[in-house]
This record gives C-alpha cells, structure tokens and sequence, in this order.
C-alpha cells in the first residue's frame, strides 16, 4: 500500500512558516538565520497557491493540457505537475483580488532575497536581509488572509506563530525609523549650521517616473524615482508592471535616500501606497 499523501498547501505553508522562525533565533548561526529565511518565502508560495488551487487548480500550472481540463472538470487533483513561479501565482492572485495590487512592492522585495540566497554569491548584510523578509512575508501574509481567506492570521497561524511575526514586525519598524529620525536630526542640525549634508552622491533616473514629496532637512519639495520591477528568469515572463520608490533627492539642500525601505519609512507605508497608485484606494 502506497504511503503517498497529496500536498496541502495550506498545511505545508504553516509548516513552513513554523520552522523558518524556529530556524531564525538570534543565537543560531548565520546558515540557521538565511535557511529560515528561504522556509518562510516557500511558505508565502504555498498560501498563495491555496488560494488558487481552491478557486481552480488549473491556476497553478505552468502549462494546461486537455487532458488537464478534463481531469479538473472530473473533480481529480492536479498530480506531480510544474506549477508557477511565486511571481506568476501573485500576479494571478491580483487579478482575482485587485485590492492585493499595492502589495506587489513587499513581494518583489521577498523574490529579490530569495534569488541572491538561493541563486547569487557576494556580500550580504545578513540583519537587513532578516529583517526585510520577516517584515515583508508579514505584510503580505496579513492582507493575504483578510482579504482572500476572509479570515484574521491569528486565526490561521496559530501556536503563536502570528504574534511572534507581528511583535518582530514592530520592533524592527520602530527601530529603522528611530534610526532614520536620528540621522534627520542629525542632518537638519548641519543643514541649519550652513554646512554640507554629507549624503550619498545619487543621480536619478532621467528615464523613469518621478513624484514628488517634501524634504525632511530643507522642507521644500524633493523628486523620488519611481522604478518598475524587472523581470527574472528564474520567474518567467512578468506580465504586470510592479513599481516601487527607489531613490529619494532633494535639488535644494542635498538629501538623499537610496534604500527603498528608507524611503518607504520616510514617506510611511501608507502615502507610498498613494505615491504608487494613486486613485487606487478610490477604487476598491
């Protein structure tokens, strides 16, 4: 008698999630931390799966024959298949739930750790990519179950899973923008002193998208780059555009940002979302 089970994925993802954050304890190792960083993005792909698995598995797949057509159509599960890539599920998750489309931000950031982790050698900061991922997969997590399970994450993630996620979530948000506050302290006290704001030297783009918000050093307005998401190859073909603020510049007194997350700090997640669609909030 065979002892093969079907993969649940939600079962699978909350698995997933339990063991990432088991794996990411400040006293274990850097391997520990980066592993439990991949096991919680696995388990992202297998909750957005759910959902589409549960509407149609033929959402799934990466290619649909008849014979897969017929076999849904019989009530039979889709078996040993190549499904899509996490990228492809979302963008088919947005397109049933529209509301999810400001989130696209948090998950190309998710799929850009995951491919230098996975596929990529160099430098890393390993507490920066920590904290983007668990941030990040909270995020997307939270909007995922109120708005396509219908139900809150505590609810789903239980064991304490959830508050573990959230309480990081708070105090790694509090702390970056304590850390951003300070250093705009720091910088409007020189700027007022008539010394030069000793700021990354950044150019923006002259071929992408700009928008505009007020300079926290000189208060007049600064331009922000408002860059689309490229595609990867490891994701296949990105059908959707996926924008998100990728350099900050004041004209005036020289401040510049240059980090993504800094600058969604900066602007708070909520006016980024305004900044990125606007209108958008209008329609759903």
């Amino acid at each position: 008698m065979s002892n093969d089970k079907y993969l649940e994925f939600l079962e699978c993802a909350k698995g997933l999630y339990k063991q990432g954050l088991d794996l990411l304890d400040p006293e274990k190792e850097d391997v520990s931390i980066l592993s439990g960083c991949i096991l919680l993005t696995i388990g992202l792909e297998k909750i957005i799966k759910h959902i589409l698995e549960s509407r149609n598995p033929l959402m799934i797949l990466e290619k649909v024959t008849f014979k897969d057509v017929i076999d849904v159509g019989k009530g039979l599960r889709v078996g040993n298949r190549q499904t899509v890539s996490l990228r492809t599920a979302f963008e088919r998750l947005t397109n049933l739930f529209p509301q999810l489309e400001q989130e696209k931000r948090h998950v190309l950031k998710i799929i850009k750790d995951r491919n230098f982790l996975v596929h990529q050698a160099g430098y890393f900061n390993i507490t920066k990519i920590e904290g983007r991922v668990r941030v990040n997969i909270t995020d997307i997590s939270e909007q995922i179950c109120l708005r396509c399970i219908d139900k809150k994450p505590e609810e789903i993630f239980v064991e304490g899973i959830w508050d573990k996620m959230t309480s990081y979530r708070e105090a790694y948000r509090g702390a970056e923008v304590l850390k951003l506050n300070k250093r705009i302290a720091f910088l409007k006290r020189i700027y007022s002193q008539g010394e030069k704001l000793p700021c990354e030297q950044i150019k923006l783009s002259e071929k992408l998208d700009k928008v505009e918000y007020e300079c926290p050093i000189c208060g007049n307005m600064a331009e922000i780059d408002l860059e689309v998401g490229e595609g990867d190859w490891r994701e296949g073909v990105a059908g959707d555009v996926w924008p998100y603020l990728s350099a900050f510049k004041c004209g005036i007194c020289g401040f510049t940002l240059s980090d993504p997350d800094e600058i969604e700090a900066l602007v708070s997640e909520e006016t980024a979302r305004e900044l990125l669609y606007p209108g958008y909030g209008e329609e759903y």
